[in-house]
């Protein structure tokens, strides 16, 4: 898995989120960025299909903190997980469009 800050409030995950230390990093850059001001983070999750439980506490927590969540994400599999959980509203989840590759 790798994170970047696309700025203070969106952060781009690629790599599929599967380890502790996955779980930490993504934990360290939202604290990070509430730290430095922001109410609002939003997570764009290119690659995976799913989420440690470590991550959705976390979130959660954050949520119920005051701060609003919302996710982009690629892989179906990751939205239906959330969807599983009846955390699509909560955490304000939504699918990026299937993007037609073009040879």
């Amino acid at each position: 898995m790798e994170l970047y800050k696309k700025n203070q409030s969106t952060i781009v995950i690629t790599g599929h989120i599967k380890s502790i230390i996955d779980a930490q990093t993504i934990r360290k850059s939202i604290e990070d960025s509430i730290t430095q001001g922001s109410r609002s983070i939003h997570l764009i999750i290119e690659d995976s299909f799913s989420m440690t439980s470590a991550v959705i506490g976390f979130l959660l927590k954050v949520v119920n903190d005051g701060v609003q969540i919302s996710i982009t994400l690629s892989d179906h599999r990751l939205w239906k997980l959330l969807n599983d959980f009846q955390l699509i509203n909560v955490l304000n989840v939504q699918e990026k469009p299937a993007i037609e590759k073009h040879h």
